[in-house]
C-alpha cells in the first residue's frame, strides 16, 4: 500500500519569511526587510542571495519532488542563469539579519571567513565550505522576460530530503556582472512573493 500524494506549498509574508542579501560593497548592511532580493557576480560589488522555508511539516515524509517558484523584477536583453546551492551546516547560525561581514551580526562570521576579516571570503561565498557545490536547481531567465514573470525551479530531490532533515536555507548566486533583483517575501502583491511546493508521501 502506498499512501497518496500530498502537496505543502509556502508561500510566507516577511513576517514568517526568511529571505535577504548581502553585498560586497556595502559589508555591514542588512537587507532584511528589502522588497526584493538581489544577486551580482561582478567582483567586489558581489551579492548573494538567501531563502528559508519552514520545512518542519515535513520530517519522515518521502520527497517526491519540489518546486521553488520566484519573481523577477530585473528584465535583461540576455539569457540568464541563476544556481541554487544548499547552506551548509558550518552556516547553521545565518540570520536574515546577515550581512557580507557577518551570518550574525557581530557575533557569528560566515564558514568561509578563514581570517574573520570580512574579505572576499566572506558572504557566505566558498564552495563546498559555505554552500553545496553541487547546485540544488537552477533558475533559467529567457531574454526579454517582462518583470513580475515567474520562474520555476526544479529542485533535487536528494538533496531537498537532506535539507528537511537539516534545514539551512538556499542561496542563489550570480556569475555574469550586473545586479539582478527578485521579489522577496517583502512584496507588497503576495502573488510575487518566492514560493516552495513540495510533494510527497507519509
Amino acid at each position: 500500500y502506498s499512501s497518496p500524494i500530498a502537496t505543502l506549498t509556502l508561500q510566507p509574508d516577511e513576517t514568517a519569511a526568511i529571505d535577504t542579501y548581502v553585498q560586497e560593497a556595502a559589508p555591514t548592511s542588512a537587507a532584511a526587510t528589502s522588497a526584493t532580493i538581489a544577486v551580482n557576480g561582478t567582483a567586489g560589488f558581489r551579492r548573494n542571495a538567501f531563502l528559508k522555508f519552514d520545512l518542519s511539516s515535513l520530517a519522515s515524509k518521502l520527497i517526491l519532488a519540489a518546486t521553488l517558484y520566484i519573481c523577477n523584477v530585473t528584465t535583461s536583453a540576455a539569457n540568464q542563469s541563476f544556481p541554487l546551492h544548499a547552506i551548509l551546516a558550518a552556516n547553521s547560525g545565518w540570520v536574515e539579519g546577515a550581512t557580507w561581514n557577518y551570518a550574525n551580526p557581530s557575533t557569528v562570521r560566515w564558514a568561509g571567513d578563514v581570517g574573520a576579516d570580512a574579505g572576499i571570503d566572506a558572504g557566505c561565498s566558498v564552495a563546498g565550505t559555505d554552500y553545496n557545490a553541487a547546485s540544488i536547481g537552477t533558475l533559467g531567465y529567457l531574454a526579454d522576460t517582462i518583470a513580475d514573470t515567474q520562474h520555476a525551479i526544479t529542485l533535487d530531490v536528494t538533496q531537498m530530503a537532506a535539507m528537511v532533515v537539516a534545514n539551512y536555507g538556499l542561496m542563489m548566486l550570480r556569475t555574469p556582472s550586473g545586479i539582478f533583483s527578485f521579489h522577496s517575501a517583502s512584496a507588497t502583491n503576495a502573488a510575487l512573493r518566492p514560493k516552495l511546493v513540495v510533494s510527497y508521501r507519509d
